[in-house]
């Protein structure tokens, strides 16, 4: 069985909140208390980290080039796929380098159709 964000609201607060001590800004998308998904984006140099959080066990993070609306990107040089701490894991061993490889298609997995679902709300973690 597949969970949601509201599932496992209490996981995802905690490594939200760790992640907005760092910079990050975190969307939700739904209701604040049961959201549909939830995405946490950081500018990098020349580049932008993206997680998106489905449920504990449907997290996609990526790095993109495009920087103006990096939610709505269409190529990646980075992606990662699979639960709540692995992926996590994998990004922030990420090096934050300038040399950040050929941009590819982005997955169908790291898209973001959530953005027209309303209420939408975006929140810095500063």
């Amino acid at each position: 069985m597949t969970s949601t964000p509201s599932d496992v609201w209490p996981v995802e607060t905690e490594l939200l909140e760790s992640l907005g001590r760092t910079g990050w800004t975190v969307h939700v998308f739904g209701p604040r208390q049961q959201p549909v998904a939830l995405a946490a984006v950081k500018p990098r140099l020349n580049a932008t980290d993206v997680v998106i959080i489905r449920g504990h066990d449907r997290v996609a993070a990526f790095r993109t080039l495009e920087t103006s609306r990096p939610l709505q990107a269409e190529h990646v040089v980075w992606h990662c796929l699979g639960a709540v701490v692995t992926t996590f894991k994998a990004l922030m061993t990420l090096a934050d380098s300038a040399d950040y490889g050929n941009p590819y298609p982005i997955p169908a997995e790291c898209r973001v159709p959530e953005l027209d679902i309303r209420p939408y709300t975006i929140r810095p973690l500063r």
